[in-house]
C-alpha cells in the first residue's frame, strides 16, 4: 500500500512540474493564430503564408500567381519579439528600393490582434491584423488614419 502511494504521490509531483503548454504559448508566443495560409478578400490568386519559427519569431510571405499553377512570392515578412516590443519587418518587390521596412507595437491591445506602427513610412503608417474567428482575420492598413484600407482574409482549407 505504501508503495502505491509513494507512486501516486511521485506521479503527482512530477505532472505539478510539466510546463503548462498553452499557457506557455499564449504568454510568450501570442500571435499563433497568424499561422497558415491566408487568402484575402477570398481572392484565390494570391495568398499570405504564416510559419512559427520560435515562441518569439515568425516568417511570413506574401505569394500571387505567377502562372497557371505557380505562385511568385512579392513580399516577405518577419514578426519578432525585440527588446520586449513586437516587431515587423517588411520586404516588398519593386517598393522601398528593396529595404526592410520595420514597425513596432507600442502596446499590446490583446492576444487576438497585432498592431504595428511606422509613422515615418508613407503608406501604410499602421498595419492592424485581428484575428476574428479560427478562419478569419481582418487586416487594416492605416486604421483610424488617411487611406485607411481593410481586407478579410480567409485561412485556406
Amino acid at each position: 500500500m505504501k508503495n502505491g502511494t509513494s507512486v501516486i504521490i511521485l506521479l503527482l509531483v512530477l505532472t505539478s512540474c510539466t510546463p503548462n503548454k498553452k499557457a506557455e504559448n499564449k504568454s510568450t508566443a501570442p500571435y499563433n493564430w497568424l499561422l497558415g495560409e491566408w487568402h484575402p478578400n477570398n481572392d484565390t490568386t494570391q495568398l499570405e503564408t504564416w510559419n512559427k519559427i520560435s515562441s518569439l519569431s515568425y516568417t511570413g510571405m506574401g505569394l500571387k500567381h505567377a502562372g497557371t499553377d505557380s505562385m511568385q512570392a512579392f513580399e516577405f515578412l518577419r514578426l519578432y519579439k525585440l527588446d520586449n516590443k513586437w516587431q515587423y519587418s517588411a520586404i516588398v518587390d519593386g517598393q522601398n528600393e528593396g529595404k526592410e521596412i520595420i514597425f513596432t507595437q507600442e502596446k499590446m491591445i490583446s492576444d487576438s490582434i497585432l498592431h504595428i506602427k511606422n509613422m515615418e513610412h508613407d503608406f501604410p503608417k499602421s498595419i492592424w491584423y485581428e484575428c476574428v474567428s479560427d478562419s478569419l482575420m481582418t487586416v487594416v492598413l492605416n486604421k483610424g488614419l488617411e487611406k485607411e484600407y481593410r481586407i478579410e482574409m480567409r485561412r485556406k482549407e
